[in-house]
Protein backbone atom coordinates (compact mmCIF):
# COMPACT_ATOMS: atom_id res chain seq x y z
CA UNK A 1 0.00 0.00 0.00
CA UNK A 2 2.73 2.42 0.43
CA UNK A 3 3.93 2.15 -3.08
CA UNK A 4 0.42 3.34 -4.17
CA UNK A 5 1.00 5.62 -1.15
CA UNK A 6 3.75 7.43 -2.89
CA UNK A 7 2.37 7.78 -6.19
CA UNK A 8 -0.01 10.57 -4.91
CA UNK A 9 2.41 13.53 -4.52
CA UNK A 10 3.76 12.46 -8.30
CA UNK A 11 0.52 12.78 -9.90
CA UNK A 12 -0.25 15.56 -7.89
CA UNK A 13 2.73 17.52 -9.82
CA UNK A 14 1.87 15.95 -13.25
CA UNK A 15 -1.19 17.67 -12.74
CA UNK A 16 -0.51 20.86 -11.59
CA UNK A 17 2.50 20.55 -14.39
CA UNK A 18 -0.15 19.96 -17.13
CA UNK A 19 -2.49 22.66 -15.93
CA UNK A 20 0.36 25.36 -16.01
CA UNK A 21 1.58 24.11 -19.69
CA UNK A 22 -2.18 24.80 -20.64
CA UNK A 23 -2.23 28.27 -18.94
CA UNK A 24 0.99 29.24 -20.67
CA UNK A 25 -0.54 28.18 -24.04
CA UNK A 26 -3.62 29.81 -23.90
CA UNK A 27 -1.70 33.26 -22.90
CA UNK A 28 0.39 32.65 -25.95
CA UNK A 29 -2.91 31.96 -28.21
CA UNK A 30 -4.45 34.91 -27.33
CA UNK A 31 -1.43 36.69 -27.97
CA UNK A 32 -1.11 35.54 -31.55
CA UNK A 33 -5.09 36.11 -32.30
CA UNK A 34 -4.37 39.52 -30.97
CA UNK A 35 -1.63 40.08 -33.53
CA UNK A 36 -3.60 38.12 -36.28
CA UNK A 37 -6.62 40.20 -36.11
CA UNK A 38 -6.15 43.69 -34.42
CA UNK A 39 -6.16 44.84 -31.06
CA UNK A 40 -9.82 44.52 -30.66
CA UNK A 41 -10.65 43.06 -27.74
CA UNK A 42 -14.07 41.65 -28.80
CA UNK A 43 -12.38 39.17 -31.26
CA UNK A 44 -11.04 36.64 -28.59
CA UNK A 45 -12.51 33.25 -29.13
CA UNK A 46 -14.59 31.72 -26.00
CA UNK A 47 -13.24 28.16 -26.08
CA UNK A 48 -9.63 29.60 -25.27
CA UNK A 49 -10.74 32.11 -22.86
CA UNK A 50 -12.89 29.92 -21.20
CA UNK A 51 -9.45 27.55 -20.76
CA UNK A 52 -7.40 30.21 -19.29
CA UNK A 53 -10.02 30.71 -16.74
CA UNK A 54 -9.80 26.98 -16.31
CA UNK A 55 -6.02 26.23 -16.35
CA UNK A 56 -5.66 29.46 -14.09
CA UNK A 57 -8.24 28.14 -11.27
CA UNK A 58 -6.62 24.97 -11.41
CA UNK A 59 -3.03 26.01 -11.17
CA UNK A 60 -3.64 28.10 -7.91
CA UNK A 61 -5.55 25.31 -6.67
CA UNK A 62 -2.75 23.11 -6.95
CA UNK A 63 -0.58 26.08 -5.25
CA UNK A 64 -2.56 25.85 -2.37
CA UNK A 65 -2.74 22.18 -2.33
CA UNK A 66 1.15 21.82 -2.00
CA UNK A 67 1.14 24.65 0.55
CA UNK A 68 -1.35 22.98 2.53
CA UNK A 69 -2.23 19.40 2.09
CA UNK A 70 -2.34 17.93 5.24
CA UNK A 71 -4.87 20.95 6.64
CA UNK A 72 -8.90 19.98 6.93
CA UNK A 73 -9.49 22.94 4.29
CA UNK A 74 -8.26 19.77 1.68
CA UNK A 75 -10.42 17.15 3.16
CA UNK A 76 -10.89 14.10 0.72
CA UNK A 77 -14.38 15.35 -0.13
CA UNK A 78 -13.42 18.76 -0.96
CA UNK A 79 -10.65 17.73 -3.48
CA UNK A 80 -13.27 15.41 -4.70
CA UNK A 81 -15.50 18.14 -5.10
CA UNK A 82 -13.03 20.87 -6.85
CA UNK A 83 -11.39 18.07 -8.97
CA UNK A 84 -14.63 17.04 -10.28
CA UNK A 85 -15.55 20.45 -11.12
CA UNK A 86 -12.49 21.06 -12.69
CA UNK A 87 -12.65 18.31 -15.36
CA UNK A 88 -16.09 18.98 -15.75
CA UNK A 89 -15.44 22.74 -16.78
CA UNK A 90 -12.35 21.57 -18.74
CA UNK A 91 -14.35 19.03 -20.26
CA UNK A 92 -17.09 21.72 -21.77
CA UNK A 93 -13.62 24.23 -23.00
CA UNK A 94 -11.63 21.11 -24.48
CA UNK A 95 -15.50 20.58 -26.36
CA UNK A 96 -15.75 23.74 -27.33
CA UNK A 97 -12.13 23.96 -28.35
CA UNK A 98 -11.97 21.06 -30.42
CA UNK A 99 -15.37 21.57 -32.44
CA UNK A 100 -13.95 25.71 -33.12
CA UNK A 101 -10.51 24.25 -34.07
CA UNK A 102 -12.09 21.30 -37.01
CA UNK A 103 -14.22 24.64 -38.31
CA UNK A 104 -11.51 27.00 -37.70
CA UNK A 105 -8.99 24.62 -39.93
CA UNK A 106 -11.13 22.90 -42.15
CA UNK A 107 -11.69 25.67 -44.18
CA UNK A 108 -10.78 25.72 -47.64
CA UNK A 109 -7.75 28.30 -48.30
CA UNK A 110 -8.30 30.66 -51.80
CA UNK A 111 -6.33 30.96 -54.67
CA UNK A 112 -2.73 32.68 -53.72
CA UNK A 113 -2.99 32.21 -49.87
CA UNK A 114 0.44 32.07 -49.08
CA UNK A 115 0.31 35.85 -49.57
CA UNK A 116 -3.10 35.89 -47.86
CA UNK A 117 -4.39 36.13 -44.19
CA UNK A 118 -6.03 32.76 -44.64
CA UNK A 119 -2.16 30.67 -44.47
CA UNK A 120 -1.57 32.62 -41.04
CA UNK A 121 -4.24 31.26 -39.37
CA UNK A 122 -4.22 27.71 -41.23
CA UNK A 123 -0.29 27.76 -40.32
CA UNK A 124 -1.30 28.30 -36.38
CA UNK A 125 -4.02 25.51 -36.45
CA UNK A 126 -0.91 23.24 -37.04
CA UNK A 127 0.93 24.52 -33.87
CA UNK A 128 -0.63 26.70 -31.17
CA UNK A 129 -3.74 25.46 -31.39
CA UNK A 130 -3.29 21.66 -31.47
CA UNK A 131 -0.79 21.89 -28.87
CA UNK A 132 -3.44 23.71 -26.23
CA UNK A 133 -6.46 21.03 -27.06
CA UNK A 134 -4.13 18.56 -26.80
CA UNK A 135 -2.54 19.31 -23.46
CA UNK A 136 -6.44 20.16 -22.72
CA UNK A 137 -7.42 16.54 -23.30
CA UNK A 138 -4.67 15.62 -21.45
CA UNK A 139 -5.73 17.64 -18.74
CA UNK A 140 -8.59 16.24 -18.39
CA UNK A 141 -7.64 13.03 -18.51
CA UNK A 142 -5.01 13.06 -15.59
CA UNK A 143 -8.17 14.88 -13.61
CA UNK A 144 -10.26 11.99 -13.94
CA UNK A 145 -7.20 9.29 -13.23
CA UNK A 146 -6.29 11.53 -10.09
CA UNK A 147 -10.32 11.32 -9.20
CA UNK A 148 -10.10 7.83 -9.48
CA UNK A 149 -7.16 7.04 -8.09
CA UNK A 150 -7.83 9.22 -5.02
CA UNK A 151 -11.32 7.11 -4.36
CA UNK A 152 -9.59 4.08 -4.52
CA UNK A 153 -6.86 5.06 -2.54
CA UNK A 154 -8.81 6.68 0.23
CA UNK A 155 -11.62 3.34 0.17
CA UNK A 156 -8.35 0.66 0.71
CA UNK A 157 -6.41 3.29 2.97
CA UNK A 158 -9.78 2.85 5.31
CA UNK A 159 -9.90 6.76 5.25
CA UNK A 160 -12.95 8.72 5.99
CA UNK A 161 -13.77 11.36 3.41
CA UNK A 162 -12.89 14.45 6.72
CA UNK A 163 -9.13 13.10 6.24
CA UNK A 164 -6.90 15.96 4.60
CA UNK A 165 -5.18 14.43 1.02
CA UNK A 166 -1.85 14.81 2.64
CA UNK A 167 -2.18 12.46 5.23
CA UNK A 168 -4.29 9.50 3.37
CA UNK A 169 -2.67 6.55 3.42
CA UNK A 170 -0.42 6.97 6.10
CA UNK A 171 0.01 4.11 8.15
CA UNK A 172 -0.13 4.84 12.06
CA UNK A 173 1.47 2.23 14.01
CA UNK A 174 -0.64 0.74 16.78
CA UNK A 175 1.09 -0.92 19.52
CA UNK A 176 -0.13 -4.51 19.95
CA UNK A 177 0.55 -7.34 21.97
CA UNK A 178 3.67 -8.58 20.88
CA UNK A 179 4.68 -12.20 21.44
CA UNK A 180 7.84 -11.50 24.42
CA UNK A 181 10.54 -13.86 25.55
CA UNK A 182 9.79 -16.13 28.48
CA UNK A 183 11.22 -14.50 31.71
CA UNK A 184 13.28 -16.66 33.71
Amino acid sequence: MSFYTSLKTPFALLTHIIAYVVFILSIVQICKHKDMYGQRVDNYVPAIVAILVMSTLQTLYHVGYWLCAKRTSYSIAKVLIALAFFACFNFGAVVALTVQRHDFCNQPLPEGHYVTGAAYTFMDCQGTIRGMMGMTWALFGMDLFYIIYLGVLTRYADNGAATPVGLVGEVNKVAEDEEKAPVH
